[in-house]
């Protein structure tokens, strides 16, 4: 009969763990003007901060009111993304927040850009990336991106990082 006690005390421990763990899931709040939905203790406040420190990127980053962050968000693949029916949202995957800080903040950087210059990506002109989007030009969200790691480069940095994701956002500007 103890053990059966004991195997009892445990399941229940277990279920209200569980239960405790649960409510902790979700959090909204407001950063710097922008309503923040189920931000899980990660990284996006200093994000948010960066970007929106930086004068170059105020007319792209004035038009975000809204980050949401939920695993179904986006397509597989894409650790963020912006939908024409949701104005002036990010949606944020969580592979997001596995991602190298620069390259976190340059896509924040991206899908705000679409809610100022449009939604849709064009092909590539390059055979070297095909079945990829790309932009037209740099007045563009990668061209915003890039615009962003170039200026990360100059003011010192992750060379080593920027010196990969430079050469990859500028490859899909047609």
């Amino acid at each position: 009969m103890g053990k059966k006690r004991a195997f009892g005390f445990v399941a229940k421990l277990l279920v209200l763990l569980f239960l405790f763990s649960c409510q902790h899931v979700s959090t909204t709040y407001s950063h710097k003007g922008i309503l923040v939905e189920n931000d899980h203790g990660a990284h996006l406040k200093e994000d948010l901060d960066t970007v929106l420190s930086r004068p170059e990127q105020d007319e792209v980053m004035a038009k975000i009111k809204k980050v949401n962050i939920h695993p179904n968000n986006c397509v597989e693949g894409q650790v963020a993304c912006v939908y024409q029916d949701s104005p002036g949202v990010i949606f944020l995957s969580q592979d997001y927040f596995s991602l190298h800080p620069l390259e976190r903040r340059g896509s924040l950087i991206h899908e705000a850009a679409h809610h100022v210059y449009g939604y849709e990506h064009v092909p590539c002109a390059s055979r070297k990336i095909a079945n990829t989007d790309c932009d037209s030009g740099f007045q563009s969200p990668f061209g915003e991106e890039l615009r962003f790691y170039l200026e990360s480069l100059q003011s010192g940095g992750d060379r080593e990082t920027l010196l990969r994701l430079i050469p990859a956002t500028q490859a899909r500007i047609n």
